[in-house]
C-alpha cells in the first residue's frame, strides 16, 4: 500500500474503487464528446485556409515521424498505402482544426472561463498514474510553448464539448 502512496490496504481499495468509478464516468463522457464532435462536424461546414491545413498536416507528420513504431510500419508500406496514410492525416488535421475553431467560438459566445492553471495536471501518486490517460497529464518538466499550446487547445475543446453536452437534450 505504501508503494502506491497510501497507508493501509483499505485505503488502497477505496482509492482503487474511486478511481475505477471516475474512469467509468470519464469513458461515458468521452463517448458523449465523440457524439458532439461528430454532430458539430456534420452540422457546421466551413473551409480552412490551405496554408493553415498544410501546417497542421506537417506538424502531424513530424510527430508521427518521431515514432519508431510508425517509422518501421512506413518502411514496409507501398506507395499507395503511404498516400492513404497522408490522406487520413489530412482528414484528421482538417477535423481537428474545425473542432478547434468551433470550440473557440462556443467558449467565446458562452463566456466560459479558461485559466492557464486548468491546463496542467500532474500525476500525484502511482495509483493516479495507473488509472490516468498519460496524454492528459503534464509535469513541470514538460513546459515548452508547443506543449502548452496543445494542452490549452485540448482544454478549450473539452470545456466546449462539456458545455454542449450539458445543454444537449
Amino acid at each position: 500500500a505504501t508503494k502506491v502512496g497510501v497507508t493501509t490496504t483499505k485505503e488502497m481499495k477505496d482509492n482503487i474503487k474511486t478511481l475505477l468509478e471516475k474512469q467509468a464516468k470519464e469513458d461515458v463522457q468521452t463517448a458523449y464528446r465523440e457524439q458532439i464532435n461528430a454532430w458539430l462536424l456534420k452540422t457546421y461546414h466551413f473551409d480552412l485556409p490551405k496554408s493553415l491545413l498544410q501546417k497542421e498536416v506537417q506538424f502531424r507528420i513530424k510527430q508521427l515521424a518521431e515514432d519508431k513504431t510508425f517509422q518501421e510500419r512506413l518502411v514496409k508500406m507501398n506507395e499507395e498505402e503511404r498516400k492513404k496514410i497522408i490522406q487520413e492525416i489530412e482528414e484528421q488535421g482538417k477535423k481537428a482544426l474545425q473542432l478547434f475553431y468551433l470550440s473557440r467560438k462556443v467558449i467565446q459566445d458562452q463566456k466560459i472561463s479558461i485559466s492557464p492553471t486548468d491546463v496542467h495536471q500532474e500525476v500525484k501518486n502511482p495509483l493516479d498514474a495507473l488509472f490516468s490517460k498519460q496524454s492528459d497529464h503534464y509535469g513541470p518538466k514538460e513546459n515548452s510553448q508547443e506543449q502548452n499550446a496543445i494542452a490549452m487547445s485540448r482544454l478549450i475543446l473539452t470545456k466546449a464539448e462539456d458545455f454542449l453536452i450539458s445543454k444537449a437534450k
